[in-house]
């Protein structure tokens, strides 16, 4: 379970609680250490200068007409970055998935109680952030929703290349051999392998119904999330198309590998990257 104590050490996942604001502000930053450092070059002669990654929590509010609605978005940022160009790329992905997030909540909440319905306080989405790995080369991070309108409780995850400003879709974080019929059904094993009975949620058993393994169209089109830690990926998974009730998909748990189990199923550079070795 990720929690803020994890937070100091860069060891854990880290979530993010802070109040509701009306607009951005901060909320805590991580340092990510000597591993998160990056040298900026310089003209004239001058020894270029480390630049320290940073990694800031930010808190923000999103309001919404017809029907009303507040939201508490809240984001991970990023400093420290070789040029402003990355930097500015890096922080439009890491807020994207929020923001479509908070617009999913409102059209689904507007679904449900009709867009003339008066505003109802007790109804109020949130989120919190939990840090995977923090650099150097890549950032991973997980936004859970605390509170959403019923057809948007998923995990969103999204990493990041900090050298280049690239968004890493799960089938890039994979092998292309694992993007294929037989690879995604390899893939559903190895990970029915790390709960009891083959089988998640909790269940006594796997469920007949429903596909009962992963395709590549999951993989290719965001049904397979995927976050990157320290000491593994943990993968969250369209449970409902895997057969499951709705209230294991809403659940949403994630799936935790060890890296020593994904040698065949993370790309290589990947993997030594986020390893050391």
């Amino acid at each position: 379970t990720a929690g803020a104590a994890g937070a100091a050490g860069g060891g854990g996942l880290l979530a993010a609680t802070g109040a509701k604001v009306a607009a951005a502000a901060l909320a805590t930053t991580v340092i990510a250490g000597g591993t998160g450092t990056y040298v900026a070059t310089q003209s004239g002669g001058h020894h270029p200068q480390p630049k320290t990654l940073r990694v800031t929590l930010l808190s923000e509010e999103k309001r919404f007409p017809k029907p009303d609605m507040s939201a508490t978005v809240r984001y991970a940022q990023v400093t420290g970055l070789a040029s402003p160009a990355v930097e500015n790329r890096v922080n439009a992905l890491l807020r994207q998935p929020v923001e479509k997030w908070a617009d999913d909540v409102h059209t689904d909440y507007a679904g449900f109680v009709g867009p003339s319905s008066p505003a109802d306080e007790r109804f109020h989405p949130a989120n919190v952030v939990e840090l995977g790995v923090k650099g150097p080369r890549y950032l991973s991070v997980r936004y859970a929703p605390t509170l959403a309108a019923r057809n948007t409780t998923a995990r969103m995850t999204v990493t990041v290349d900090l050298t280049t400003g690239a968004k890493l879709a799960t089938r890039d974080i994979l092998l292309r051999s694992v993007d294929t019929d037989q690879g995604a059904r390899t893939l559903t094993d190895l990970l029915k392998r790390q709960v009891p009975n083959g089988a998640f949620c909790g269940k006594s058993s796997p469920p007949e119904g429903g596909a009962g393994h992963l395709t590549p169209d999951l993989i290719e089109n965001g049904g397979v999330r995927l976050l990157l830690t320290s000491t593994g990926a943990e993968f969250h998974l369209p449970m409902f198309q895997l057969g499951y009730d709705l209230a294991c998909n809403r659940y949403d748990p994630a799936t935790k590998v060890p890296y020593a189990q994904l040698r065949g199923t993370l790309r290589p550079e990947i993997l030594k990257a986020v390893t050391g070795g």
